[in-house]
C-alpha cells in the first residue's frame, strides 16, 4: 500500500489484518494506494469577503490567535484489537466545538470503535482525561468529552462549524499536532470539493459514501482531527488524511458533523441509516456513455453546478436490504420525487428514515422496517425500486468476547464492505493465545466450534460455555481474504487464565463494561482411545531395528505460555522429549521446548493420544527440563477397552540406558528423532565430533543462558531438525540430543551411569513415585538441588595460561588428573613414549583437553566492591579442596538431595587459584539452586514486573536494586507513558523499591492484598474469588489508591466517569548500563478496567 495516510501519529501501533501480540510495534503509518484527483477547471475564486484590501497576513494572525486556544492535542491508547483498529499508542488533534458541555470534534479513526483511553492537552499544557461521546458508524468523525471543571488555568472557547463556506479556491489554515508536534499551523487552498473518499487499503478503516475536500496543505501524522479554518476563524472542514507523494491533504465536509453535534448537544439519538450499498460518483461523460438522457444531465448540472457527476452503485453488501434490488452500475436518479446527486442529500433521507429504529427498543419486524423509493437508471431504462433502510448502529458491533486471549465480535459493516461479505458472524479481531496457537489467523470468520455451528456471537458463547479447559476441539473458519476455502484447526480451550468474558461499550461511562461468563462444562477427564505406533519392519536393516526400538520412548511436548518472563515472550513452543520413566510419567526435554516455568504442558504420543503434563524440575544452569505427564490419559485405554477399541494399549516404554561409558570423540552413535508434525522416526548413524566446553553468548533481551557446561557433545554432520536421543547398536540411550534456546544450536548431553542427568533422574524417581500427578508440589520428598560456586566459568588454553603465569607443574598435574579420570589414557601409550608422558612437559599427551578452568564472570551485586577474598574474573582455578580442577563439575558444581550430605549442603570449598601470576588459596562459599518451577511476577498498567532472573546477574557488572520490567503490552498505559522493558524500577514516588511487595505497596496501597489477586495460570487460573478481588481496583471508593478527594466530584447522572479518576506515579528507572531516567505514568480507573493489577505466583 502506498500513497495515502491517516493523519494520526502512532507512538507504537500497527494497522491492518495482523495478529496481535504482546509486546511488538511500528513507528510509522503505512501508506495507502490511491490517486490524486485533479483540480476542476471551473473552480470559483475566493470572494472579496475572504480576501479584502486589508492586510491578509494580519487578519490570519488575528484569526489563528483566537482559534488555537480551541485546538487540543490528543494522546490515546487503543487497548484491544477490535474491528479494523489495532492496539497501540497514538497522538492526534481535535478542537472544541462546545466549551460549555466539553465536546471535542476529531476523527473517527481517533475516537475509534475500540476500547479507548485518552487525554487531551490544551495550548497551556494542561492535560485532562477525555472519553468517547459518539462516533459515526461510517464517516471519519467522532466526538470526545472532557470535564471542563478540570481545566483550571485556561479560558475555553469553541470553534463554530460553517460547512457551507467550503468552496474551491478558498484559502484555509490547519492548526494541529502535525507530525506529533505540540502545535503547527499549515496553510492550503481548497482545490476540489467532490473528491472520492481516500482508500487506505483492504481491511483497514476507510470512509465511503461521502465526498472529500482536497487541498494542498501537506499535513502529516498527528494532524488527524485538526480544524480546517477560513480567515473568519470558522471550521469549514475536518482534516482526515493526505498523500505521501504530494502535498495534497484530504478534508471531511462538515454537513453531517453539524447535524450530529446538534443532536448530541440536545441529548437526542443520532440516527444513521443505510441501504448497505456503497455509492460512488459517476462522471457525466461516463453516464452519457451509459445512455443517460441529456435532459437529465442538464437538470443535474443546474441543480449542483459544483459537482461533476451523479451517484452510482459500486457494490451491494451480500445479505443486505438492497441485495437483488440494486446492482453495480445503477445510476441513482431520484429518492421519492427528489433528484439526488450529492451524498449529503442521500444521507439526509436515510438518516431520517432510520430514526424509526431508534424509537423502538425491540428489533423491528419486516413490516415495520422503514422503506424508501428509489429511481435508478439501468440498461438505458428508468426503474423504480423500494428498498428497506437499516440502522447503521444496529450493524456496527459494540461488544466483543474475550476467551483465552482471543477476541471475537460480529463482523462490522466496515469490513463487510471491504471484503464483500455479509455483516455479522463471528469475526476474529485478535487471534490471541487460544486461536493463535491453533493457527487461526485474525481477520477470519469462525463458522463452527466443536462440530457445532456458530452463526452468531451468542451461539459462540453458548458452545464455549460447555467446553472444559484443556479440551481440544475443532474450529472451522475461513479467511476474509479467501472466503471460498474452509479450514479446520484444533484449538485447546483456554478459559482459566485467558478470562472468558463479554465487553459491552458504555459511552456514558467512558469505557467498556466487562462481565465474566461462567462455564458449565465438566472437567476434562481421560477417555478411552485407540492408538498404535507406525509399523516398522525391524528386520529390514539396522536403522529400522533401532527406530522400532526407540520410537515408543519418544514423544512431542507442547508448552503454552500465558505471558512472557525471563526475556521470553513466545506463546507456544514444541519439541521432542525422551520418556525416561513411563511408570511414573517422566519426560526429559530441552528449554527450547519449555523455556520458562509458566508452561502449561501437553505430551502427545504416536501423534494420537494427548496427555496434560506439568514441569517437575528445570536445571538452573543447563538446557535440561523434566516434565511429568498424567498417565491416566494413557491407562484409560486398558481400563475402558470395548469391542469398538480392539487394539491393545499403546506400548509406550521407558528408554533403556546404555552400559557403555561416556562418549568420546570418534565414537559411533545413532541419532534417533521423530518429526514433531508427523511423528515419523528418523535414524542417522554418525560419530561424535567433539566433547568439551561450550559457551553461549548473551542475548538481547537477556534470557536464561546455559553456563558452566564443559561436556557438551557435538556430532559429525548431524540431523538438525528436531531434538532426540543418541543410542548404541541396541537402541539404548547414550545421550540426549537437545536444542539450545540460546542459539538454536543442537548439542548432546551424556546419559551414562553417574552423569548429572542420571543423578537428577534418580532423585526425581524417588520423589515422584511417592506422589500422585495432582498432588501439590509441597508434598513428598525434597527435590534435588544444584550446589555450585556462584560464578560463570570458562576455559583457558595452556599456551595462554602460561603467559598468565601458570607453571609447568600445574599443567602436568591437571593433565595427569584428567588422564586418571578417563581411565588413564596412558595404558594405551606406546612404551617408548611412557617416560616422556610422565615428565612435566610431556603431560599434555594425556587427558582430553589442553585447558585450565577459568572464572569468566562473577555475578553482579548492587553495592558490592571488589573483594580479594572472593573469586574475580580471570582467576585460573587450579584445585578444589586440594585436588586438581579438571572439570566444572564435582566440587565446583554437583547435584545433591537435601539432608543427604554429611558436611552440610552448602559448605564452602577451598580453591587454589592463580591471580595476576600469584597462587592463592581462597575459601569460597557455595550456593544451592533449586530446579523447582517458580514464578513471581506482577502485571501493572500493561507491564510485567519481576525480580531479576539469574542470567541477568551475569549480563552486566552491576545490577540495580529494584523490580525488573520484563515486557510491555501494546495499547497499555505503560507503553503510552514510555516505560521501558529491560529496565529496573528502583523508586516510585520517592519510595525505594526492593521487591514486588514494595512495588505493590506504592502503586496499589499498603493493603494491596485486598485488591490484587494472586493467580496461578498453570493450575487454577482465575478463580471466582479472584474476580471479586480484582473488581475493587475499578471502584471509585476512598480506599482506592487512585482516588483523590476531588476526583469523584465529576459525575454524569450520578455516575463517576472513571477516566477522570486518576493518579500520576513518578518512576525512577535504571537501565542495565546504569542509565537513569525519571518518567511519570498516569493510571486511571478506566485503564484499570482493561489492565487490572494481578500477581502471578507459581510454586514448584
Amino acid at each position: 500500500m502506498k500513497g495515502i495516510y491517516f493523519g494520526i501519529s502512532m507512538a507504537s501501533a500497527s494497522r491492518g489484518p495482523s495478529t496481535a501480540a504482546g509486546g511488538s510495534a511500528a513507528d510509522c503509518v503505512p501508506g495507502i494506494e490511491g490517486r490524486t484527483a485533479s483540480v476542476p477547471i471551473n473552480s470559483r475564486q475566493p470572494s472579496a469577503k475572504d480576501v479584502g484590501p486589508e492586510d491578509e497576513s494580519s487578519r490570519w494572525k488575528q484569526t489563528l490567535e483566537s482559534v488555537i486556544d480551541s485546538v487540543v492535542s490528543i494522546r490515546f491508547i487503543v487497548t484491544r484489537n477490535f474491528d479494523t483498529w489495532q492496539v497501540g499508542s497514538y497522538t492526534a488533534t481535535g478542537f472544541i466545538v462546545d466549551a460549555e458541555n466539553g465536546i471535542i470534534l476529531t476523527n473517527k479513526h481517533v475516537v475509534t470503535d475500540a476500547p479507548f483511553v485518552g487525554k487531551v492537552s490544551f495550548r497551556n499544557s494542561e492535560e485532562v482525561a477525555a472519553w468517547p461521546a459518539w462516533r459515526d458508524p461510517v464517516h471519519d468523525f467522532g466526538f470526545l468529552r472532557f470535564d471542563k471543571s478540570q481545566v483550571k488555568f485556561m479560558k475555553l472557547s469553541a470553534i463554530d462549524l460553517e460547512p457551507d463556506s467550503a468552496r474551491v479556491g478558498l484559502s484555509v489554515r490547519v492548526p494541529g499536532s502535525d507530525a506529533g508536534e505540540k502545535l503547527a499551523v499549515l496553510s492550503g487552498i481548497i482545490a476540489r470539493i467532490d473528491r472520492p473518499a481516500a482508500n487506505y487499503g483492504t481491511g483497514t478503516y476507510c470512509d465511503f459514501n461521502t465526498f472529500y475536500i482536497q487541498a494542498s496543505a501537506n499535513t502529516s501524522g498527528g494532524s488527524s482531527g485538526s480544524p480546517v479554518v477560513n480567515i473568519d476563524g470558522k471550521a469549514v472542514a475536518l482534516n482526515a488524511g493526505g498523500s505521501t507523494h504530494a502535498a495534497s491533504s484530504f478534508f471531511l465536509p462538515l454537513h453531517r458533523v453539524a447535524r450530529a453535534l446538534k443532536l448530541l448537544q440536545a441529548g437526542r439519538p443520532i440516527s444513521r441509516g443505510t441501504l448497505q450499498v456503497e455509492f460512488v460518483q459517476k462522471q457525466y461523460d461516463e453516464a452519457r456513455r451509459l445512455g443517460l438522457p441529456v435532459e437529465f444531465e442538464t437538470k443535474f448540472r443546474e441543480k449542483s453546478p459544483d459537482l461533476g457527476g451523479l451517484l452510482a452503485v459500486k457494490n451491494t453488501i451480500p445479505g443486505g436490504p438492497a441485495e437483488g434490488i440494486l446492482y453495480t452500475g445503477d445510476l441513482l436518479i431520484k429518492i421519492g420525487d427528489k433528484m439526488v446527486n450529492h451524498f449529503v442529500e442521500l444521507a439526509e433521507v436515510l438518516d431520517d428514515a432510520s430514526a424509526k429504529w431508534d424509537e423502538h427498543d425491540q428489533p423491528l419486524t419486516e413490516e415495520e422496517r422503514p422503506r424508501i423509493l428509489l429511481t435508478v437508471f439501468r440498461n438505458k431504462q428508468f426503474i423504480e425500486v423500494e428498498v428497506k433502510v437499516d440502522s447503521l448502529h444496529k450493524i456496527t458491533p459494540d461488544r466483543y468476547v474475550e476467551v483465552g486471549g482471543s477476541i471475537v465480535h460480529p463482523l462490522s459493516y466496515q469490513l463487510a464492505r471491504s471484503y464483500h461479505h455479509p455483516v455479522g458472524g463471528v469475526f476474529v479481531a485478535d487471534a490471541g493465545h487460544m486461536l493463535g496457537v491453533a493457527g487461526v489467523a485474525a481477520y477470519s470468520i469462525v463458522t463452527a466450534v466443536a462440530h457445532q455451528k456458530v452463526p452468531t456471537i451468542d451461539d459462540f458463547i453458548r458452545v464455549m460455555k460447555e467446553l472444559p479447559a484443556g479440551k481440544r476441539v475443532p474450529v472451522r473458519y475461513y479467511s476474509l481474504a479467501k472466503k471460498n476455502v474452509d479450514i479446520v484447526k484444533i484449538a485447546v480451550v483456554e478459559n482459566k487464565w485467558g478470562r472468558f468474558r463479554m465487553a459491552v461499550r458504555d459511552d456514558p461511562a467512558g469505557l467498556w463494561a466487562y462481565s465474566d461468563i461462567a462455564t458449565t462444562g465438566a472437567p476434562l477427564r481421560p477417555a478411552a482411545r485407540t492408538a498404535s505406533y507406525v509399523h516398522i519392519n525391524p528386520t529390514k536393516n539396522k536403522h529400522s531395528r533401532i527406530a522400532n526400538t526407540v520410537m515408543p520412548s519418544l514423544c512431542v511436548v507442547e508448552s503454552h505460555s500465558p505471558f512472557g518472563i525471563d526475556g521470553h515472550n513466545s506463546k507456544w513452543s514444541d519439541g521432542v522429549g525422551v520418556i525416561v520413566d513411563h511408570q511414573i510419567g517422566l519426560v526429559m526435554v530441552d528449554r527450547s521446548t519449555v523455556p520458562t516455568s509458566l508452561g502449561r504442558l501437553f505430551v502427545t504420543f504416536a501423534n494420537n493420544i494427548v496427555a496434560p503434563a506439568k514441569i517437575i524440575w528445570m536445571h538452573p544452569m543447563h538446557n535440561i527440563v523434566f516434565v511429568r505427564y498424567d498417565k491416566t490419559f494413557l491407562s484409560a485405554q486398558a481400563g475402558e477397552r470395548r469391542p469398538s477399541l480392539p487394539q491393545p494399549p499403546l506400548p509406550v516404554k521407558t528408554i533403556g540406558f546404555s552400559p557403555l561409558p561416556s562418549m568420546t570423540s570418534g565414537d559411533e552413535v545413532h541419532l534417533v528423532t521423530i518429526n514433531v508434525i508427523t511423528h515419523i522416526p528418523r535414524v542417522q548413524t554418525t560419530h561424535v565430533k567433539a566433547k568439551g566446553y561450550f559457551m553461549f553468548a548473551d542475548t538481547t533481551p537477556p534470557k536464561t543462558r546455559t553456563m558452566n557446561w564443559d561436556d557438551a557433545i557435538t556430532l559429525q554432520k548431524p540431523m538438525c531438525e528436531e531434538a532426540g536421543v543418541l543410542v548404541d547398536e541396541n537402541g539404548q540411550a547414550r545421550g540426549a540430543w537437545l536444542v539450545s534456546p540460546d542459539s538454536s544450536s543442537y548439542l548432546a548431553v551424556g546419559l551414562e551411569e553417574g552423569s548429572e542427568v542420571r543423578q537428577v533422574l534418580d532423585a526425581l524417581r524417588v520423589r515422584e513415585s511417592q506422589r500422585s500427578f495432582d498432588e501439590p508440589p509441597s508434598e513428598g520428598p525434597a527435590l534435588p538441588l544444584l550446589r555450585c560456586v556462584d560464578v560463570e566459568l570458562t576455559e583457558t588454553y595452556f599456551w595462554k595460561a602460561r603467559e598468565l603465569g601458570l607453571s609447568e607443574r600445574w599443567i602436568h598435574k591437571i593433565t595427569m588428573a584428567r588422564a586418571s579420570e578417563l581411565g588413564s589414557d596412558l595404558q594405551d601409550t606406546p612404551k617408548s613414549l611412557l617416560p616422556l608422558a610422565e615428565t612435566e612437559i610431556g603431560g599434555v599427551v594425556g587427558g582430553d583437553k589442553y585447558t585450565v578452568i577459568t572464572v569468566r564472570r562473577i555475578p553482579a551485586i548492587a553495592g558490592r566492591e571488589d573483594d580479594d577474598a572472593r573469586l574475580q574474573e580471570g582467576d585460573l582455578v587450579l584445585a578444589a579442596n586440594g585436588k586438581p580442577s579438571t572439570s566444572m563439575r564435582g566440587a565446583l558444581m554437583d547435584i545433591i538431595v537435601p539432608n543427604d550430605s554429611d558436611d552440610g549442603p552448602a559448605s564452602p570449598i577451598e580453591l587454589t587459584i592463580l591471580r595476576e601470576g600469584e597462587e592463592r588459596v581462597l575459601s569460597i562459599p557455595r550456593i544451592l539452586l533449586s530446579g523447582a518451577p517458580v514464578v513471581d511476577a506482577v502485571q501493572w498498567g500493561g507491564g510485567i514486573f519481576q525480580m531479576p532472573h539469574r542470567s541477568l546477574f551475569f549480563h552486566v557488572k552491576r545490577i540495580p536494586k529494584g523490580c525488573y520490567i520484563s515486557l510491555l503490552y501494546s495499547g497499555s498505559p505503560a507503553q503510552r507513558d514510555h516505560l521501558s522493558a529491560c529496565w529496573f524500577v528502583v523508586e516510585v514516588d520517592g519510595q525505594k523499591i526492593n521487591d514486588l511487595d514494595d512495588f505493590l505497596s506504592v502503586v496499589e496501597g499498603h493493603d494491596w492484598r485486598n485488591r490484587v489477586p494472586i493467580v496461578n495460570p498453570v493450575t487454577e487460573g482465575w478463580r471466582a474469588q479472584d474476580l471479586k478481588v480484582v473488581e475493587r481496583q475499578t471502584a471509585a471508593t476512598p480506599d482506592n489508591v487512585l482516588v483523590a478527594s476531588e476526583s469523584t466530584n465529576n459525575a454524569t447522572d450520578g455516575q463517576v466517569i472513571k477516566a477522570t479518576v486518576s493518579r500520576s506515579f513518578r518512576f525512577r528507572l535504571v537501565s542495565l548500563e546504569q542509565v537513569h531516567k525519571v518518567i511519570t505514568i498516569d493510571m486511571d480507573l478506566a485503564s484499570k478496567n482493561y489492565w487490572p493489577t494481578w500477581r502471578c505466583v507459581v510454586s514448584g
